[in-house]
């Protein structure tokens, strides 16, 4: 049999070599065979001691990723990220959208950290009217902070697509798999409801600080314990597959970034390959 993997679509989230100047990691994607990435909007994380960027406030730079992008042909699926947090009015995010919608992008992540849930579902509601309003998809994580389960978010993001708004699951199998959620939990789901996957593995135990663990210390599937293939086989068909996989001591410690993505994305692709074979 003819081994598929090469040809399935997988795109590479920016976490995977925070803070890489975004031209470079567009160019990193198409050099290791994938088909999308995401950006970050600045330079935040940095581990490998790049130099402060942004494309909010740089045009300039906003005009070479869309040249790299035409260039490669690697499409900009997901801008990261806005934060919902207390005290902080959901408006603020209103350059990061327009930076993201001058470049072309599909969908805007929004990752909760707000302790009250009646304002997460305010708030969340307000950033998908202005990601709505700019032609994007909100990008809803079910991240480590959000205040409810993830049939809770579901309902939230159904409530809001009722009333026309854009907006689909994101889900991080760290977060999900770490709050005590199962594959199961979205096994009848509406499939326009889930439209990203960013796929990772890690231990079922963590150690030392959550962030730093989600941040820099994930692994390739199949190097941890995360459930993969029954999260993967219960996902609708055309979401978006994108390995965010930081691997900062291997990388330090002298392997490239281009041998760590390659190795990754061999082993994201043959997850998916095993966990959806083809229909006979």
């Amino acid at each position: 049999m003819t081994d598929r993997t090469d040809t399935i679509p997988l795109g590479m989230d920016h976490l995977t070599v925070s803070g890489m100047l975004p031209t470079d990691f567009i160019d990193l994607a198409a050099e290791a065979n994938l088909q999308s990435v995401s950006l970050w909007s600045e330079l935040r994380d940095n581990p490998f001691g790049a130099a402060h960027w942004s494309l909010i406030d740089d045009a300039a730079l906003r005009r070479s990723v869309r040249e790299r992008l035409a260039v490669t042909g690697i499409d900009l699926a997901l801008g990261e990220a806005w934060l919902l947090q207390p005290d902080v009015d959901a408006s603020g995010c209103i350059p990061t959208v327009e930076a993201f919608a001058d470049l072309g992008c599909r969908a805007i992540n929004m990752v909760s950290a707000e302790k009250d849930r009646s304002r997460e579902m305010e708030q969340a509601r307000k950033v998908a009217e202005i990601v709505t309003g700019a032609g994007m998809t909100v990008a809803w994580e079910y991240g480590s902070r959000c205040q409810a389960d993830v049939r809770g978010v579901l309902d939230d993001i159904r409530q809001m697509r009722g009333a026309g708004l854009s907006v689909q699951l994101l889900i991080d199998p760290m977060h999900f798999t770490r709050r005590g959620q199962r594959a199961e939990e979205l096994v009848g789901v509406e499939p326009e409801l889930i439209g990203y996957f960013q796929i990772c593995d890690v231990p079922l135990i963590g150690t030392g600080k959550y962030m730093e663990e989600a941040l820099h210390r994930r692994l390739p599937p199949g190097d941890g314990e995360l459930p993969l293939h029954d999260i993967v086989r219960v996902l609708p068909e055309g979401v978006i597959y994108s390995m965010e996989i930081p691997q900062v001591a291997r990388a330090h410690a002298g392997e490239s970034h281009l041998e760590l993505v390659i190795e990754a994305a061999e082993k994201c692709r043959r997850v998916i390959a095993t966990a959806r074979p083809p229909h006979e």
